[in-house]
């Protein structure tokens, strides 16, 4: 039997639908590192060390914690939140044909 993708045009695509909250939230997941950073006036003294380190330094590979912490939240609340509706590959009745790339 050839394979001539019919078979897989046929199943549903599932996808998530997220709330404007979620949305927000991921946002802000994301957002908040590089605010942080690109804000240099918090962090450009040398005052107070750890362990030796400036806080200039120490400050920085914190958010590189803090960041990848940050980012594996937003993913989890992307695949994890919303509702899951299915999209078919196939055109709506009476609706737009598919652009077959032919650039008529």
């Amino acid at each position: 039997m050839p394979d001539d993708g019919s078979a897989r045009s046929q199943q549903p695509v599932h996808r998530r639908k997220l709330t404007g909250g979620v949305l927000a939230v991921v946002g802000l997941l994301l957002a908040a590192p590089l605010v942080a950073l690109m804000w240099v006036g918090t962090y450009s003294s040398g005052s107070p060390r750890l362990w030796g380190f400036p806080f200039f330094y120490w400050y920085q590979l914190l958010w590189v914690l803090v960041a990848s912490v940050f980012t594996a939240a937003a993913y989890l609340l992307v695949t994890r939140t919303g509702t899951v509706i299915e999209v078919s590959d196939e055109p709506e009745p009476g609706g737009p044909e598919p652009d077959d790339g032919a650039g008529r």
